[in-house]
């Protein structure tokens, strides 16, 4: 029963935070079950148990970072090629307004909207 409870709380926890903040909270609840077992049961202290646990949460730190810095750019990228799809539409419209052909020949070719959009597309 506390098996089902604390796997409940957990994915709650990632639903509602993130699977890297998840982390951080069970490495901080470690953290602190050893913090409690250095003060309740005499035992020899390095400091290389310090240099450990900060080399964890430093790398647990920087992956969340590494995260957050990723979605930004994702939605940065997403803007600017809004941005740049309006200003190929509005080129492309302004172009074929002009743009008369004789449809009854099969081999011309047509430069549409969609195509000049692709276009635009493949040269970045």
């Amino acid at each position: 029963v506390l098996s089902y409870i604390s796997i409940s709380c957990y994915m709650t926890l990632v639903k509602r935070f993130g699977g890297v903040t998840a982390v951080m909270l069970t490495t901080a609840r470690k953290a602190m079950t050893i913090i409690l077992s250095f003060m309740l049961f005499p035992k020899g202290f390095s400091w290389l148990y310090v240099h450990g646990s900060l080399l964890v949460l430093g790398a647990v730190m920087v992956a969340g970072i590494c995260k957050r810095l990723k979605k930004r750019n994702e939605k940065q990228r997403t803007q600017e090629y809004s941005l740049s799809y309006r200003d190929t539409e509005k080129d492309a419209n302004s172009q074929a307004s002009g743009f008369t052909a004789d449809l009854s020949n099969e081999d011309s070719t047509m430069e549409s909207s969609p195509e000049k959009i692709l276009e635009s597309i493949t040269r970045r």
